[in-house]
């Protein structure tokens, strides 16, 4: 929802854009649409195993989407309609704590802060570019926290203006 003659949304678009699989901290993702402010919604733009139990997860919330996946070519552009980026995965395992997963630097590209789960390459890259902010992915209470912090006006700015900083060192052509 677009406010007329204005670039701030009425709404806030936090979103999360991947395969729905176990070890990815969805679920509690989409439990922490029970905590977020009035003015964001949740965007699961994705597809898999896990997605009748999220959506079941979901109904008690008004403020969680699911749209269909995008093809891998549209990822950024499709990605730059939202505010923040989401990477919820928990430390379960050695993969996981170490990942360096592709949507970090999609949602880079397409001009989105991270908000995120604080695995070690995440944590470096959110923190030393203030570009998001990062939570326990064990916690719905504290992905929701950072997911509003994220997208309040002054501090969405700021990051935006961050990333747009930081877009060309995480770029094909820089590596």
């Amino acid at each position: 929802i677009e406010q007329r003659g204005s670039q701030s949304r009425v709404v806030k678009i936090a979103l999360y854009q991947g395969l729905y699989t176990r070890y990815r901290g969805l679920e509690n993702l989409v439990r922490a649409c029970e905590f977020l402010c009035r003015d964001v919604i949740l965007v699961m733009r994705g597809y898999g195993p896990i997605e009748a139990k999220l959506r079941h997860i979901a109904e008690p919330f008004g403020n969680c989407r699911f749209e269909e996946p995008v093809p891998p070519s549209q990822l950024v552009s499709a990605a730059s309609s939202a505010d923040i980026g989401i990477v919820p995965y928990p430390p379960v395992n050695v993969n996981n704590y170490f990942a360096s997963p592709n949507k970090i630097f999609e949602y880079i590209q397409a001009g989105l802060p991270i908000v995120g789960s604080g695995l070690p390459f995440l944590r470096k890259i959110v923190i030393e570019n203030e570009i998001g902010h990062i939570f326990d992915p064990r916690d719905p209470k504290d992905i929701a926290n950072s997911i509003n912090m994220a997208t309040r006006e002054e501090r969405l700015r700021i990051l935006k203006n961050n990333v747009l900083n930081i877009r060309h060192r995480y770029s094909w052509d820089e590596e």
